[in-house]
């Protein structure tokens, strides 16, 4: 456990060192993606309402069969238990802004295919579809009753073509990979692990458009997924990356220059907008 806190230490300080605030930025593009996704602070009708069902989620009575599955699996030694849906909620469910990010970025990025790997209770895929319900979504989930809630959801919110996919991602990411056109944005939130991490970059590569979207979840979450991001914003098929303590985003459009970005919000770095002289 010493251990473990160590590291997670470690990856914060190497994460604060390197990083930069957006008037650090030297790139039109990756200007134009942290103004229009992360620095976007435009609130929309559809954000009150999924934040509603979030909030319900949180106050659910009802338990389901859980299985975990990723790295967290040693926590519960990989056995079927009943788990109650507020739990779930509230450790597996995208953080408010995180969830914005993606309805920023589905909203200023034209995207038609959509793979989303890790459905949980569906929240996630509820603020992609609310930018762009016209868009073809397929999500993956390893739990049957957890799958049946977010389905449940999505009727609910009218996104009556979301294709889910249920079964241990082992098994079914390539059969899904093989049988759908290529996607365009590919949301990697699954197995937390260096194995499964850089597993799911290459199974999903060659199914993915000349100018596709990949974004990893918790990149920083434990030595392992650090190393996997590390390893893979290196790849040569990435030309750019860009990176927030949660998520990492990569691109794969050749016609970008190869820059490779960390930024933290200016409040943490607040000499990197001309307040001080030192």
């Amino acid at each position: 456990m010493l251990k473990g806190l160590m590291d997670k230490g470690l990856i914060l300080w190497k994460y604060y060192t390197k990083a930069q605030t957006i008037y650090k930025v030297h790139s039109p593009f990756v200007y134009s993606f942290l103004d229009e996704v992360i620095k976007n602070d435009r609130m929309y009708y559809a954000f009150e309402i999924l934040e509603s069902h979030r909030n319900n989620l949180l106050k659910s009575k009802e338990s389901v069969s859980f299985q975990e599955m990723g790295a967290g699996s040693k926590v519960f030694n990989n056995k079927v238990s009943k788990r109650p849906v507020s739990q779930i909620a509230q450790t597996a469910l995208a953080p408010s802004k995180q969830a914005r990010y993606l309805f920023h970025l589905v909203n200023k990025c034209s995207r038609q295919n959509v793979l989303e790997i890790g459905t949980s209770l569906g929240l996630s895929t509820l603020y992609m579809l609310s930018a762009n319900s016209k868009m073809k979504l397929t999500t993956l989930e390893g739990n049957a009753e957890v799958l049946s809630l977010a389905t449940d959801a999505f009727k609910q919110f009218g996104f009556h073509g979301v294709k889910t996919v249920l079964g241990n991602f082992d098994d079914t990411l390539q059969k899904t990979l093989e049988s759908g056109d290529k996607y365009d944005l590919v949301y990697v939130d699954g197995n937390h692990s260096y194995e499964a991490t850089k597993r799911y970059w290459s199974q999903i590569l060659p199914f993915c458009t000349q100018d596709a979207i990949l974004v990893f979840d918790d990149i920083h979450w434990s030595k392992g997924m650090n190393d996997a991001w590390e390893e893979i914003k290196s790849e040569q098929q990435v030309k750019a990356s860009i990176e927030i303590y949660d998520l990492g985003f990569v691109f794969l459009d050749p016609k970008l220059a190869k820059n490779n970005f960390t930024f933290i919000d200016f409040w943490w770095k607040p000499w990197q907008i001309g307040l001080f002289l030192w």
